[in-house]
Order: structure tokens, then sequence, then C-alpha cells
């Protein structure tokens, strides 16, 4: 951390500053009740949350994008706001810790986790104060899930934009949709996946496993496509420079 600029430190200090706030005033406005399901629950999210960090998908070199948008979207329906933030933020520190990342880089990415849980929670219990965890059944359960799973994706990503933006001297909106393009359709379906799984994890915590089969699949297609993606493009560069050297022999021949 020494080597890093100031204000990539201040920034960083002050997301997981706002994080701890942010998670502190849900538990006063909207305590949770711990029970033995939500216990369970909490244990299978952390659990499969911190097996995600250790297979993310490759997107390239530097940008890997990890499948945990499912497990959020059940715990921001499932839980209590401050609750689903502190489950989801202790799965990303083990999978980060795992990963051997260091102490700052675990501490940023579960707080900008927990911030954008605890941002669309809140949004969502706001919006239906029932406690609905049937959003795709109602056009209200709709009207008040898709604001909340559009704060969840923007949270995040503009908090990492940020750090990002900080270091290399740019505006974190610079680029948005080339960057995050190719992750909005995964993204979609696994927030779907999560809104659909949410409501049978209700009556048994279990169930989330077949969310995390779903995210495997996904998974599976994403790595296999990108492989296939890549192996066109080393096809194609082994035909272009082929292309050039015999032009280049042509050429010589026709040169005195």
């Amino acid at each position: 951390m020494k080597q890093m600029r100031r204000p990539l430190k201040v920034y960083l200090c002050a997301v997981m500053l706002t994080a701890l706030l942010a998670v502190l005033a849900s538990l006063v406005a909207m305590p949770p009740t711990v029970t033995e399901h939500t216990a369970v629950l909490g244990a299978l999210l952390a659990g499969l949350a911190s097996l995600s960090y250790l297979a993310p998908v490759k997107l390239a070199t530097k940008r890997a994008v990890v499948l945990t948008t499912s497990l959020e979207t059940v715990a921001m329906l499932s839980m209590a706001p401050a609750a689903a933030a502190i489950t989801m933020a202790l799965g990303t520190a083990i999978g980060n810790t795992y990963r051997r990342r260091r102490w700052f880089n675990v501490g940023f990415n579960a707080a900008q986790v927990a911030l954008s849980i605890v941002s669309a929670g809140m949004l969502y219990r706001v919006l239906t104060p029932a406690g609905d965890t049937s959003p795709l059944t109602s056009v209200h359960g709709l009207t008040a899930f898709v604001p909340a799973a559009l704060l969840l994706y923007l949270v995040g990503t503009l908090a990492v934009d940020g750090a990002a933006a900080i270091q290399r001297r740019c505006s974190p909106f610079a680029g948005w949709l080339s960057v995050h393009g190719p992750e909005l359709v995964p993204h979609g379906v696994l927030v779907t996946i999560g809104a659909v799984t949410a409501p049978a994890v209700e009556s048994s915590p279990w169930l989330l496993l077949v969310a995390a089969a779903s995210i495997a699949v996904i998974r599976w297609v994403l790595v296999t496509s990108l492989q296939l993606d890549a192996r066109t493009l080393a096809r194609v560069e082994q035909l272009a420079d082929a292309a050039e050297a015999a032009l280049q022999v042509r050429f010589s021949q026709l040169v005195p």
C-alpha cells in the first residue's frame, strides 16, 4: 500500500468507512432476525461466494468476473440488508484471502460488495415494506426489484471503477460500456437465477445449491466461449502472418 498514490489510499479508506457506516445504519434501521434458517442460509451463501472467487471467468489478462451475482441477489431478497451485506462481505474476504490478495485488496473488495448489497437491500425493503421475496410474480414486485438490481450492479462497478480511475488518472466513466458490456448479459441471467431461487430458499436453504449448479453451468459456457474466441483469434493471426510472409516473398521476386 506504500507504493499507492495518496488519493487512491484515501479513496480505498473512504469506501471501506462508508460501507461500515452503511451497514451500521442498516442494523439500526432494519435489524435482522437471527434464526437457525438464516444461520444456515448465511453459511451457505458465504461458503459458495468464497468458492466463486477461486474460479473467476477471465475476460482478459487483467480483467476477471466473479459469478457471485446470483448469490448476492438471493442474499438481498432473503435476508435483512445488514445481514446480507455482512454475509457476502465475509464470503468475499475469505475468497480473496485464499487467492493471497493483500489486506487492503481484501478489505476494499469486501467493502464494495457490502456497500452494494446494503444499498440495494435497503432500497428493495423501502419499495416493498412487506418483504416480498417473489419479485418476478407481480408488477409491484418487479417495480421494487428492478431498481434494486440496477443499484446492486452500479454501486459495485462504480466503486471498483473509481479506484481504477484514480490509479490511471482518468474518468471512471471513460469506456464504461466497453469494459462492462460483456458482463451485462451474464449479469442479467445471474440476477434472474437469484430472483427465481430466493422464494424457494425461504422454505429450504439447501435449495441454494440449485443456484450454485446454474452458476457452474454459466461459468462453463462463458469459459468455453472465451476459449473458442481465443483460438479463432490465434488462427486469424496465423493466417495473417502467413499471408504477409507470402507477399514478402512475392515482392522480393518482383524486385530485381
